[in-house]
């Protein structure tokens, strides 16, 4: 009987959600269309960037100087020469100013100047910067054919870098799961910290604030039934965001993989693999976490009075996120400790690390899942409590 009657506030419950379309359109709808527009404009922006420098950056360069001669044979650099680059450069009329200080028998002496405040002139300083690096190897490699010296005789220890993995003989980790390791985990936490945040205020604080918790709690469903069912909303809604926020990620990335400086193209995603097991016991280690985060939610929205209360002690879950996102952002696979499996969050971090990066340690997921159920039940215990507290239940405003 209390299982229909779980049922029954469970599907109120969600129809109560469905029914803020603001909520949705924030939640669900949003990722799925910010993502791929945000990941189009900037992957735009720095192609933009690059195509500038190689094709159209605007070069002053010292009023009858040789070096004018080396550098007007490049394609898409409009050089021009001036009397003071320097000010050809602060009037706008050129990107990038090379002063040359002085010259003779083939040398030169030159200063390059560029304004750090525009990206278009960074972006084209370093350009010519590279230009004049391979005229230099150029110029080095035809002295030294002219002497009959060769490039290889001058390196004693030719040396080659190869992976602890490709030495072994074993498949070598993917670029694309080494950069998805460094951005995933780290929107997975914070998703799951705030995720369920705003719809456990509405269902607990809100229904205070609304004055229509006492009613609900005097229906012939049992305090049980309720919490299960709100709880099990608070969740799938979270989960569901978290969802609805990869999805709209992995879109932006298909439609401009340059984006963000993420570096994975389809054809690296299309040769990354995760194994299966490991990719099973991390959704579950997530899932896991989710409701863990959800019950400290409810527990937190119980004990409130509004929803902006609620909302105010929300920020503490983002500021608590943030620590093992930052501390272990730049963390690969084989950097990750055993002792991180007992710590919430960084299990989640620390099993994503490991999935993306190729490694499979399965007693090290089982470990991370079995510490997580350990905390979901401590926090279930909390949460159940506050919620048969007449004292926190009937407070209002």
């Amino acid at each position: 009987m209390r299982n229909a009657y779980f049922a029954v506030v469970l599907k109120k419950e969600i129809l109560d959600m469905l029914r803020d379309r603001r909520a949705l359109i924030t939640n669900l709808v949003l990722p799925l269309v910010l993502y791929p527009v945000m990941f189009l404009f900037m992957g735009s922006a720095v192609n933009s960037l690059v195509t500038d420098a190689e094709q159209n950056t605007r070069l002053a360069v010292t009023a009858g100087t040789a070096l004018y001669d080396v550098l007007s044979e490049t394609e898409g650099l409009h050089i021009a020469s001036a009397a003071d680059p320097v000010a050809e450069l602060d009037a706008g009329r050129a990107d990038v100013a090379l002063n040359v200080l002085s010259e003779g028998d083939g040398k030169y002496s030159a200063e390059i100047i560029f304004d750090d405040t525009k990206s278009a002139s960074t972006m084209s300083a370093q350009y010519v910067i590279s230009l004049l690096d391979a005229y230099n190897q150029s110029a080095v490699n035809e002295k030294l054919a002219e002497m009959g010296i060769s490039i290889a005789q001058l390196s004693p220890v030719a040396i080659t870098q190869k992976t602890l993995n490709a030495a072994a003989g074993r498949e070598e980790a993917s670029g694309a799961g080494i950069m998805l390791s460094m951005m995933l985990p780290m929107l997975v936490v914070i998703f799951l910290a705030v995720g369920g945040l705003a719809t456990a205020g509405d269902l607990f604080a809100g229904e205070k604030e609304r004055r229509t918790m006492e009613p609900l709690l005097c229906t012939r469903a049992g305090r049980g039934s309720i919490l299960g069912a709100k709880f099990t909303a608070v969740t799938l809604y979270s989960l569901l965001s978290v969802v609805a926020t990869f999805a709209g990620i992995l879109l932006g990335n298909i439609i401009n993989p340059d984006a963000m400086g993420m570096g994975i193209d389809t054809d690296a995603l299309g040769d990354f693999t995760i194994p299966p097991l490991s990719l099973l016991l991390t959704v579950i280690l997530i899932a896991v976490m989710a409701m863990v985060f959800s019950g400290l939610h409810v527990a937190v929205s119980t004990y409130s009075r509004t929803v902006k209360e609620a909302a105010t002690y929300g920020t503490f879950f983002m500021l608590v996120a943030y620590i093992p996102v930052f501390s272990t952002m730049f963390m690969q696979a084989g950097d990750i400790k055993a002792w991180m499996m007992f710590v919430p969050m960084l299990n989640v971090v620390g099993a994503m690390k490991m999935v993306l990066g190729g490694v499979s340690d399965i007693p090290f997921f089982l470990g991370c899942i079995a510490s997580s159920l350990v905390f979901l039940a401590l926090v279930l215990a909390l949460t159940r409590a506050l919620f048969r507290k007449e004292s926190v239940m009937l407070r209002t405003v």
